[in-house]
């Protein structure tokens, strides 16, 4: 925090101006805030939260479902507004927080019709689609990030649930999941360059390059205990991680590189205990000393290879 004495000194010293003093102090007056207060704000305002709904739910059974529902509704309302109106103050970090509560308020309103309602029967993943519906617009609502780190993750567990439930039934292979995660990984790209201000692009891309890490990770594992089709399995884990790394560096993404490296680690290590569990090198010395040597060279020239190949891509 400035101190006005501070201030009359830069001013009497020609460093700053009156003017330059007065803006200052006014926006050490909105930001210089104590973390104490800060956190006693947000225990207050936790408080109050949960006596309301603590009151609402001693009343539960009392309360009409019109009420409840005209209540939501309301107060759906009651946040839009607020966003509409911080969004022509120009007020850009308020007006986000605002339709992150609206967002969150969505969700909680479908839950509420499915248990006035009493709906049921239906895919169970079928309000996130609805909720993440409902709430695309609010992506655009900013150049900020903070809705699209709740909504993204809604989506592809939207998205996981359909994918699994719907292709997998259709295709049965574990195969078209990984593409259409990278197809995912692929539109969010694009879309962080075409259109740079939408910070949705983004978020998308590198949240579905998580889930693809994820699900290669666990595509490499399960192959290396699959006695019977593993080896051609991990065969394809080598290709996707090996076109995967070569397109990321192609665009300079070293450090999305080095993460796929590690999977190609993982797969030798899984084809290391596919082959030892295969022909029983785990079952004798000499059988013991051959696994030995194998995997000490994969070790030491794999990755000699990997960083030869990725410097002269560096200084090309």
């Amino acid at each position: 925090m400035f101190k006005p004495r501070q201030l009359d000194r830069l001013v009497a010293a020609g460093i700053i101006t009156p003017t330059q003093k007065l803006q200052i102090l006014d926006f050490d007056n909105d930001n210089g805030r104590t973390w104490l207060y800060r956190a006693l704000m947000i225990l207050g305002i936790f408080t109050l939260g949960v006596g309301m709904i603590s009151i609402v739910a001693a009343n539960w059974q009392d309360i009409s479902d019109m009420l409840k529902l005209a209540a939501m509704f309301i107060l759906l309302l009651f946040v839009a507004g607020g966003t509409l109106y911080y969004l022509k103050q120009n007020k850009m970090k308020i007006a986000e927080k605002w339709a992150l509560s609206e967002f969150l308020f969505s969700g909680a309103s479908i839950g509420l019709i499915i248990q006035v309602f009493q709906l049921s029967g239906g895919k169970i993943y079928a309000p996130l689609g609805v909720w993440a519906a409902m709430t695309f617009s609010l992506l655009f609502v900013s150049k900020q990030k903070l809705i699209s780190y709740f909504w993204m993750p809604l989506f592809l567990a939207w998205i996981v649930c359909w994918v699994g439930d719907i292709w997998w039934n259709i295709f049965e292979s574990f195969d078209c999941v990984l593409l259409f995660f990278i197809a995912l990984v692929a539109i969010g790209k694009m879309l962080d360059w075409w259109k740079p201000n939408f910070s949705g692009g983004d978020v998308l891309f590198r949240e579905a390059l998580v889930c693809l890490y994820l699900l290669l990770a666990f595509y490499i594992i399960s192959a290396g205990f699959d006695y019977y089709g593993g080896l051609t399995t991990l065969f394809r884990a080598f290709l996707y991680v090996g076109i995967l790394a070569a397109c990321f560096a192609k665009f300079k993404q070293y450090r999305i590189v080095r993460s796929f490296v590690k999977l190609a680690g993982l797969a030798v290590v899984m084809l290391y205990v596919n082959f030892g569990e295969r022909f029983g090198l785990f079952e004798t010395g000499i059988g013991l000393v051959i696994s030995g040597v194998l995997l000490i060279g994969a070790l030491v020239f794999v990755p000699k290879f990997i960083r030869r190949v990725l410097k002269e891509k560096i200084h090309a």
